[in-house]
């Protein structure tokens, strides 16, 4: 059974395809980035994801479900509603993560002035398969994505607990260029 689609469909999926491409791609900035944002930053940026997935919902609920829409309704009502809020609920993710850490860093790394404090951190040795092994958390790295810095073998094995960090900071929140133990 070939499936054909018209022209609006294929443009209509393509658009959805590289705006996608593109939430997706500020999350990795987002992952690679030590960014914390204040609390404030946090939860407008939570108000901005929840408008913006709204808005989403709205224009592509149709265009998703038109696609397959003989297959979409011979499942049952229980599993379309399960699909749909957890599609919508990763886009709600994909989109929180831009608005509260990739566009403050982008802003912060732009306008941000010089920052460098020394704080207490608990260093951990953390055997992960897809992350760091060595790290630092602390209160002001709590609200960073992921919540950790990681760190080099040589600097864990100094067991030193007071570290300088330095970077950029904004009105928006804090991007961790440098960690030094003291």
């Amino acid at each position: 059974m070939e499936i054909r689609y018209c022209k609006k469909q294929k443009a209509q999926m393509a658009t959805h395809g590289y705006f996608f491409l593109l939430i997706l791609g500020s999350f990795i900035y987002a992952v690679s980035e030590d960014f914390t944002p204040t609390a404030q930053t946090s939860s407008i940026g939570l108000y901005i994801a929840a408008a913006f997935t709204c808005v989403y919902f709205i224009f592509t609920f149709d265009a998703i479900t038109s696609v397959h829409r003989a297959k979409f309704k011979k499942t049952s009502r229980q599993v379309r509603f399960t699909s749909t809020l957890v599609f919508y609920a990763f886009i709600l993710f994909l989109f929180w993560v831009t608005a509260c850490h990739t566009i403050p860093a982008v802003y912060t790394r732009l306008v941000g002035n010089d920052y460098t404090i020394d704080i207490g951190v608990a260093v951990t040795n953390k055997y992960k398969k897809n992350s760091c092994r060595y790290r630092i958390e602390g209160e002001l790295i709590k609200n960073a994505f992921p919540a950790h810095i990681c760190i080099s073998k040589s600097m864990y094995e100094t067991k030193k607990n007071k570290y300088r960090l330095s970077g950029l900071s904004s009105n928006l929140g804090v991007l961790i260029k440098n960690a030094t133990p003291i």
